[in-house]
């Protein structure tokens, strides 16, 4: 039962990077394999402010966010700008040629020994096992009433005048099925978890340090406040008519470089953001960590299709919890096989993810 809160830990930290990731894929039409890299570069320049600067671990976190955040925005306009009309494939192998060079960067600055993080996770909270199922039923609720609030304050949004109807795929719409999802894995663990022979005989031992809840929550809130952003601001109708149709959203007077700035920042904040987890909780940072997370990410944003940043976050957390719970039958050197074999599965039964909403805008249209 204890791999399911570390499936979660992992989850969270996965859910910020890949919505940061399918941002920039959606909005931008790049699928921007040098996102790794911006994790990976985060992650060292928070670990930099920590051990020499003396900044505790949220401010390291902070300042690195936005200096990401600045960093995508440069790297939008002067590597990205140029070729932005060459196509796909040109857009792919400058994002890949652009992670070849922040990694040799990070290798220069750096070097390739192991960087400790000074931080600890503070003292563990310890619950029950309905307990914690209570509290992850409660939490899906909760993502999915606020996701369908947000849905229903979208479509009633001015939006519908600038990108008509393909402006609604930014909407939380992939928010049920997440719900379902969700619900459905608790009643699995509840069972397994009851079962003399299922995750162990410490059923009441369960514990969370408060370091890794604050991980989650921080997580949750991010995500959460993305979609609030996106649905309910200006900036962020913007953002879904650029989504939509970028052509007609710069006749009807959208500012598109404006949004293009907007989401190049999120984006790499986001990821500086999962970046700086990763290494407190890893308790140090190396420099494969941007290649070792790029390919989780793809696979979690392959996971939950496109349209909902809500269907993303769901799609991410379940992909962490495959990883952390398949170590109870297979070996965790193995966790990417899990990762790359639900990725399969999925675009076997479902090519477009599990919860995107492109094929029934396409019904709608």
């Amino acid at each position: 039962m204890q791999h399911v809160i570390f499936g979660l830990t992992t989850g969270g930290v996965l859910a910020a990077a890949t919505v940061g990731f399918a941002l920039i894929r959606q909005t931008e039409n790049i699928l921007h394999i040098a996102h790794g890299q911006m994790l990976a570069l985060g992650a060292f320049l928070s670990v930099i402010l920590i051990t020499d600067a003396g900044l505790n671990v949220f401010a390291a976190g902070v300042v690195s966010m936005l200096v990401m955040g600045v960093l995508g925005v440069a790297l939008g306009i002067v590597v990205f700008k140029p070729v932005m009309d060459e196509g796909g494939n040109v857009l792919l192998f400058t994002s890949i040629g652009l992670a070849f060079v922040i990694y040799g960067a990070i290798i220069a600055i750096f070097g390739t020994v192991l960087r400790p993080v000074p931080v600890g996770f503070g003292s563990r909270i310890e619950f029950s096992v309905p307990e914690f199922v209570l509290v992850l039923v409660l939490a899906a609720a909760l993502a999915a009433l606020v996701g369908w609030l947000l849905a229903s304050r979208a479509r009633r949004a001015e939006h519908r005048e600038v990108a008509s109807r393909g402006a609604e795929l930014w909407a939380a719409r992939g928010t049920g099925a997440a719900l379902a999802l969700a619900a459905a894995a608790a009643a699995v663990v509840f069972v397994l978890a009851t079962q003399t022979d299922g995750f162990g005989a410490q059923h009441n031992a369960l514990d969370i340090a408060t370091g890794e809840l604050v991980m989650i929550l921080l997580s949750l809130g991010a995500v959460l406040g993305l979609q609030s952003f996106l649905s309910l601001t200006r900036m962020g109708r913007w953002l879904r008519a650029a989504a939509s149709n970028p052509a007609l959203a710069a006749v009807r007077g959208v500012p598109v470089r404006v949004v293009s700035s907007v989401v190049w920042f999120i984006g790499s904040a986001l990821a500086a953001m999962a970046g700086v987890m990763i290494a407190v909780r890893r308790g140090g940072v190396t420099t494969p960590l941007g290649w070792e997370n790029i390919l989780v990410i793809l696979s979690a944003a392959v996971l939950g299709g496109t349209g909902s940043i809500m269907g993303v976050m769901a799609a991410a957390v379940l992909l962490g919890m495959a990883m952390d719970v398949s170590a109870l039958w297979i070996p965790t050197a193995y966790r990417l096989v899990v990762a790359f074999g639900a990725l399969i599965l999925v675009l076997l039964v479902r090519p477009e993810g599990l919860f995107s909403t492109r094929r029934r805008a396409e019904q709608a249209a």
